[in-house]
């Protein structure tokens, strides 16, 4: 079933399309979730909490791109129950050191989660877009979807060494750009 078949199952509030985005989406949203968490039970309840963020989200939303948007959602499902885990000190490891890699960007005066929902986000993410294609995938694997280094190294046939490198380069750049237009001292 494509992504405009699942949106208008949604729309129609037809229960046949949380199957739907299952099926399809599931093992995306698992990866991420356990990503950011660390742990696959936990990864597992918030595959649940977005299949249900996405159920009552659309209607009204009719996302454009729904892969994205479903990854949009288990990413802030995730990083809700993140905040939620470390605040009883349990914390997933990736997205601690992926997050680390950020703050050095922010000159650590503000908390990325939080940057990334303001207008600073729109920036990284047209900075995102200006990168070439595997810097991009780099870039979007690491510090969207919370993947380690080693992982991206593999999935996209590249060296570790490589994908370090993109890394500090691409936040280096990054660094430049937020710079210039005033977003870090």
């Amino acid at each position: 079933m494509d992504e405009k078949q699942i949106i208008d199952l949604l729309f129609k509030r037809d229960q046949s399309a949380i199957v739907a985005l299952s099926e399809k989406y599931s093992k995306a949203i698992l990866s991420l979730s356990k990503n950011v968490l660390g742990d696959s039970c936990t990864a597992e309840e918030c595959l649940n909490d977005t299949l249900l963020a996405l159920w009552n989200n659309i209607p009204p939303e009719r996302p454009e791109h729904l892969y994205a948007y479903v990854l949009k959602i288990a990413r802030n499902v995730s990083l809700k129950r993140a905040r939620h885990d470390s605040s009883q000190k349990r914390r997933g490891a990736v997205r601690d050191l992926a997050l680390d890699e950020l703050y050095e960007v922010a000159d650590k005066s503000e908390a990325i989660e939080g940057l990334m929902a303001s207008e600073l986000g729109s920036r990284i993410s047209a900075f995102a877009k200006a990168l070439g294609d595997a810097d991009r995938a780099i870039f979007i694997k690491r510090y969207f979807l919370y993947e380690s280094v080693k992982k991206i190294a593999s999935e996209l046939d590249f060296g570790e060494s490589r994908v370090k490198m993109s890394l500090s380069r691409s936040r280096t750049k990054l660094y430049k750009i937020l710079k210039k237009e005033g977003y870090v001292n």
